[in-house]
């Protein structure tokens, strides 16, 4: 099943790069362990397009370990590291019984500043997975991974532009 981008999400990128081939690395590992997230098939051609492009080979199971293997090994588990990252309120969707109890008990206040502080923590760690695979992904094909490609290119190529995760409604 397709889904029409505009319907969930702000306009793609005008440029595809670095950041947008992890993030759909990212996407497309998720995809592989959370089973019936709509438009899986179009993520999966565009991440495998995108590979075409930037000419890499990415690892969508876990590597065997051994040291040919080192740095796919450790870049499969940076993207797994990533997606553990979690808070709290992670899959909460609403939280107003949660509050209410807590103002009960007088907590509201102390809770709601501590959980804001794991929410900034679990943003930077995402940022710095984001580096790490940046930097593994550069050890492994050097210039390739600085490469940029338009929007037009990636149209031309007949790489779809699916909606990443981040957007999907919960």
């Amino acid at each position: 099943m397709s889904f029409d981008y505009n319907d969930f999400a702000p306009p793609p990128p005008a440029v595809f790069g670095r950041q947008q081939l992890i993030e759909s690395y990212l996407d497309v590992i998720l995809d592989l362990r959370r089973r019936g997230l709509p438009g899986k098939d179009d993520r999966r051609a565009h991440f495998e397009g995108l590979q075409r492009l930037f000419e890499v080979d990415l690892p969508l199971q876990r590597p065997a370990f051994g040291t040919r293997n080192m740095v796919h090994h450790m870049l499969f588990r940076a993207a797994d590291s990533y997606h553990a990252i979690t808070t709290p309120w992670s899959g909460i969707l609403e939280g107003g019984l949660i509050i209410e109890q807590f103002d009960r008990a007088g907590i509201t206040e102390e809770v709601m500043s501590v959980s804001r502080e794991i929410s900034r923590l679990a943003q930077n760690s995402e940022r710095e997975h984001h580096n790490l695979i940046a930097v593994l992904l550069r050890g492994l094909y050097g210039e390739n991974i600085d490469r940029t490609f338009t929007l037009d290119e990636l149209r031309a190529a007949d790489i779809p532009i699916p909606v990443p995760i981040r957007y999907l409604p919960d």
